[in-house]
């Protein structure tokens, strides 16, 4: 075997792999290790002692996350955070630790049955749980409220870009479906105080918009409904907004909402999607694995700016303008066609 083979064969390791290292990281998150590390150094009996943990197991642990940086080993048996462990803190407001826990847990099983939404084209994670994500979370208010602080984090890490390529200073009532933790809508606000708005999502992820919207300041300006924008769109407000939603869905069920809120909205109301906009070809390692996770989770997928136009299309709008933030998240502004 020539240096080439063996450097194949080790890459090759490392992908097959992958599984190991996010059990690392989500086990980390689980004990509360990036909390309980704190800013000082912390011997890893220490660390077994605060989390409940054999003190042997913590210690091999300990020196993984030194390895994966998600701890700086010092010479005298001690171990301090890291900006990645940091990264994994609770109550950051870019914090992963939402997506940690679920990525080592409930969406970590649903992995395991990509070979069934490949060879079927339906979500995985309702193959392997029994409902699908929205129900599972309904059920387990622990994981919806891991899953709200990731979608929190993601509103928070994005919110320049939109800023930037956005100005939503002429709106008069915003109504934000899928909204999520609440954290666009309330930054919006904030940032608008002559801006109403209402935020619409399931009962689940409601009880976190308004948790949201009271820590920000703003739940006298923006009203809660804890409902499906299947079933019903606020009418009459001049800007509807749908953030990372329609990536979550079919065809089918992405252009039924759109029609209800082209429906619902005022003759002069514009409409915002903001996702992640794939190419037409190629594509990052990210990329594809957002779209595959749209797939396995949900049945959904991550679309082109001409799928998205399409979209767009069948349920009376036409695209008016869309812009890419430094991050890349692309708002797309629509109106209704007459």
């Amino acid at each position: 075997m020539d240096a080439a083979e063996r450097a194949a064969r080790d890459r090759l390791g490392e992908l097959i792999d992958g599984h190991i290292v996010t059990q690392i990281v989500s086990t980390a998150v689980r004990l509360g290790l990036p909390d309980l590390l704190g800013e000082e150094a912390r011997t890893a009996a220490e660390l077994a002692v605060k989390a409940n943990a054999d003190h042997s197991g913590m210690a091999r642990l300990m020196k993984a996350l030194a390895v994966l940086g998600l701890a700086r080993e010092s010479g005298d048996g001690t171990y301090q955070a890291t900006p990645l462990s940091r990264g994994l803190r609770t109550g950051g407001e870019s914090s992963l630790h939402g997506d940690a826990v679920m990525s080592g847990t409930c969406l970590y099983e649903a992995w395991g049955g990509l070979e069934f939404s490949v060879r079927t084209g339906s979500p995985a994670f309702e193959n392997v749980h029994g409902q699908g994500l929205w129900e599972y979370l309904d059920a387990q208010p622990e994981d919806a409220a891991h899953f709200a602080r990731t979608m929190g984090s993601s509103s928070g890490y994005y919110l320049s870009d939109i800023l930037e390529v956005h100005d939503f200073s002429a709106a008069r009532l915003l109504v934000d479906l899928g909204a999520g933790d609440g954290e666009l809508v309330a930054q919006v606000l904030v940032r608008n105080p002559r801006l109403r708005a209402i935020a619409v999502d399931l009962p689940a992820m409601a009880v976190h918009t308004r948790r949201t919207l009271e820590s920000r300041g703003v739940s006298d300006r923006c009203e809660v409904r804890a409902e499906s924008f299947f079933d019903a769109v606020p009418p009459g407000a001049d800007l509807y907004v749908l953030k990372a939603v329609l990536h979550n869905w079919d065809d089918e069920q992405a252009a039924a909402i759109l029609r209800n809120c082209r429906a619902a909205s005022a003759p002069d109301g514009r409409l915002l999607v903001i996702e992640r906009v794939a190419e037409d070809t190629g594509g990052t390692l990210r990329s594809v694995v957002n779209d595959l996770a749209m797939l396995v989770l949900l049945g959904g997928r991550e679309r082109t700016l001409r799928e998205y136009d399409s979209l767009l299309g069948r349920a009376g709008y036409a695209r008016t303008s869309h812009g890419t933030g430094a991050h890349g998240i692309t708002v797309i502004e629509a109106a209704p066609v007459p």
